[in-house]
């Protein structure tokens, strides 16, 4: 299996873990569970457009700057890397002026 394969199956659990954590409604780690996904499936992306190890990094913002997938891509997940990043760093408030629900 090539890297950007593994990378997207990995990508396709974190889904269907994610929708089966939202059912007995464990929302916060659903959230966690959707940034992932989108994350893995964006380094997929990245190694299958690139042909090199995707950088270590979890800001989707930052990925999508790399693969440049323009702006209308990355306005799609700054709701989630807000969510993200707040229920990872407890200390840390919302990064964007948007606040968080």
């Amino acid at each position: 299996m090539r890297a950007e394969e593994r990378w997207f199956k990995q990508a396709q659990r974190d889904l269907h873990n994610a929708k089966k954590i939202f059912e007995i409604g464990l929302y916060d780690v659903c959230l966690f569970l959707c940034q992932q996904s989108v994350e893995k499936a964006l380094k997929a992306l990245y190694v299958k457009a690139r042909k090199e190890p995707p950088p270590r990094v979890h800001s989707l913002e930052r990925i999508i700057r790399l693969l440049e997938l323009g702006e209308e891509f990355r306005e799609l997940t700054l709701d989630l890397e807000d969510y993200y990043f707040t229920m990872r760093y407890p200390d840390v408030t919302a990064f964007r002026s948007k606040s968080v629900v």
